[in-house]
């Protein structure tokens, strides 16, 4: 399951935005008037979330996406049914698929 914010996939143009590592508490300043910064910024999100993808692909585990701007409830629903549906095609008459 991946958990999802669309807020974080952008980096926003709010001029001067003080980041700090929550570890170490090390504080930086980022200028996210740069254009060019956005750009790589959302370049690594969109890796990041192909990494995450193949990984879990890899792993060979279902790939649920849940998003904080939509009903997750609903989400859930909709993957175990479709699952539900993919384990029937695949199970042979007479069995429940249920192991």
């Amino acid at each position: 399951m991946e958990i999802l914010d669309p807020r974080e996939l952008e980096l926003p143009e709010v001029g001067l935005l003080t980041l700090v590592d929550p570890e170490t508490g090390r504080r930086r300043e980022v200028q996210t008037s740069k254009k060019r910064l956005r750009e790589r910024y959302a370049v690594a999100m969109r890796e990041h979330r192909e990494q995450t993808a193949e990984a879990i692909r890899a792993a060979g585990a279902a790939h649920l996406v849940l998003r904080t701007d939509t009903d997750w409830v609903r989400d859930v629903a909709a993957f175990a049914t479709a699952r539900k549906r993919v384990s029937t095609r695949r199970t042979p008459r007479g069995r429940t698929g249920i192991r």
